[in-house]
């Protein structure tokens, strides 16, 4: 390993249902001077193994615990859709435990959350639905639907994920956080 201290060490968190592999392609793609980490939430990708963790908020802890010890020069984070919403939780908690904050945060496919509206629920929609739904969202493999062991190992893991991001709601008190954020969204995107 590179003694060196990279340029920018760069965690990236994925959408709900998904896993690291969705970015496996950026490390080569960007600046050889960066540090890549794509992270994986317990019971996704490389921790499939291990229990999900259901509160975005203990998630965004141990995310962060995960990580507190890399936080010893320029970072960022990027997530999509519910990496998104980990990407705000974990530099709220940053912020609040004192520790470096990171020098931009990226955030795609998530809106900002609604006054008073509690949004879709589509965790409690009917199989059939669902899969319809995820169908039309894209980023999850068409082996996933048509395969009914794929299916019965990933079902839960999505609907948790989707529970998790749909019975989120912001801190009311949250301050406004002090750092460098990128919002995108798809032109096509009738979610986000």
């Amino acid at each position: 390993m590179n003694s060196t201290r990279p340029a920018l060490r760069l965690f990236v968190l994925h959408h709900a249902g998904g896993s690291h592999l969705l970015y496996r392609t950026w490390p080569a793609a960007l600046p050889p001077s960066w540090d890549v980490r794509l992270l994986d939430a317990p019971g996704h990708g490389l921790l499939l193994d291990r229990a999900q963790i259901t509160d975005a908020g203990c998630l965004a802890d141990h995310l962060l615990d995960g990580i507190e010890a890399e936080l010893d020069g320029p970072y960022a984070l990027f997530g999509h859709s519910m990496g998104a919403l980990l990407t705000y939780e974990i530099t709220r908690r940053a912020l609040a435990r004192g520790l470096p904050l990171p020098v931009w945060a990226g955030l795609s496919a998530r809106t900002a959350p609604q006054p008073g509206g509690q949004g879709q629920r589509y965790h409690q929609l009917s199989d059939a639905d669902l899969r319809e739904r995820l169908k039309l969202l894209g980023g999850t493999p068409g082996d996933v639907f048509e395969d009914p062991d794929l299916w019965a190992l990933f079902e839960p893991v999505i609907r948790a994920d989707l529970r998790l991001v749909e019975t989120w709601r912001p801190d009311p008190d949250a301050v406004v956080l002090p750092v460098a954020l990128s919002a995108y969204a798809g032109g096509a995107d009738r979610s986000a």
